[in-house]
């Protein structure tokens, strides 16, 4: 089998769309002994470099409708895989579309980027129906496509991000933990949480929380949440402002991959308080690396953690600091957590989607030689 497999997304998101990607081509790479693959991207023959969006937008929709058929013709492609919403149209053989989630769709108030939102709403209908297979990465990702376009549920496959087992894990050594943690000023007890600044990662109520928690003789604690700036992030700081929490609050920004685990094995606690997401690999993270989790009982954090967590509404403060002093409160609680955290974790691994992903491919290609 021939397998052609877009890879724009890899150049343009090194989080989301492109870790999962990475990872699952990587993966790939590993298991098709019997396949050949073939990646392509925009922009991969080089060329003009353009300065405006208009002029970015009229060059890669020419090169996806008009260079990347040629290029599948040329390459005998038996299966192809859109792992964004760029496809040609028509897709001049049997394909494969990835979609995570409809987060813009459902709830296009947390985003800024009109041009995703009217791209992604231009698109998904017309490419939709005309894949052979959809992959997105939890139940909850499928009940929203079938639930919006009126999917067949055999039509969509779920195969799950995981994390990388050799960098996530909870046996660091304690010298490298304490040297990072010093790095980044935060070292004595503390809260973690993980997530791009913007409204949709509902920090502004996770740091009303914390206050709460503070005044259930818990404040030798600190928060520590790391993630670069999104959008309407303003008000993020304004509520650390407005409960003068301004020592008690950190805010580490994009953090390395690298560091990361570190701070996840550092933590007493890891809080992902999110009102959506399509699964929420941070949760995976956390406890990948024996952190006790608290999260969102929303969308698909729930089918994320499993029993290795607590679940709390993220509108309610008042739940959410209660879910926190429980497990910083009680040890043996907190050890629990630990434990089938990391042995959840391990359910999740890039080997196995990359070969349930082959499974795909390889089912669109008996469908079509059948």
């Amino acid at each position: 089998m021939r397998i052609g497999i877009e890879t724009s997304v890899l150049r343009m998101n090194r989080a989301g769309s492109g870790v999962y990607t990475r990872h699952l081509v990587a993966n790939l790479q590993d298991l098709c002994h019997d396949h050949q693959l073939f990646l392509y991207a925009f922009g991969s023959e080089g060329g003009r470099t353009f300065r405006t969006r208009f002029e970015t937008v009229v060059r890669d929709t020419a090169w996806m409708h008009l260079v990347l058929p040629r290029k599948i013709r040329r390459d005998r492609i038996d299966v192809f895989h859109a792992t964004s919403l760029g496809a040609p149209l028509p897709i001049p053989c049997p394909s494969v579309l990835t979609v995570l989630d409809l987060t813009v769709i459902r709830y296009p108030e947390w985003f800024d980027h009109r041009w995703f939102y009217f791209h992604t709403r231009t698109m998904l209908p017309i490419l939709a129906p005309r894949v052979d297979r959809i992959v997105t990465i939890s139940h909850c990702s499928k009940r929203d496509l079938m639930e919006h376009y009126g999917l067949p549920a055999e039509k969509i496959a779920i195969i799950p991000p995981a994390v990388d087992h050799r960098l996530f894990h909870g046996q660091h050594d304690p010298r490298s933990v304490r040297s990072v943690c010093e790095r980044f000023a935060v070292p004595g007890r503390f809260i973690l949480s993980v997530g791009t600044l913007e409204p949709r990662k509902n920090l502004s109520r996770l740091i009303e929380s914390f206050a709460i928690l503070r005044r259930q003789a818990m404040d030798d604690y600190l928060l520590v949440i790391v993630g670069a700036k999104g959008w309407q992030y303003d008000q993020i700081f304004r509520t650390v402002r407005t409960l003068g929490l301004e020592d008690s609050v950190r805010f580490l920004g994009y953090v390395p991959e690298p560091d990361l685990p570190l701070l996840y094995q550092a933590a007493d606690l890891f809080v992902y308080p999110s009102l959506y997401e399509g699964f929420g690999v941070p949760i995976l993270e956390a406890m990948a690396c024996g952190c006790p989790v608290v999260c969102s009982n929303r969308s698909s954090m729930p089918e994320v953690v499993g029993d290795a967590g607590i679940l709390v509404d993220p509108e309610d403060r008042e739940a959410m600091a209660d879910a926190m002093w429980r497990v910083l409160s009680d040890p043996s609680l907190a050890q629990a957590l630990r434990i089938r955290g990391s042995e959840r974790a391990q359910h999740f691994r890039w080997d196995a989607s990359a070969r349930m992903l082959l499974a795909v491919y390889e089912g669109v290609w008996r469908g079509a030689t059948a």
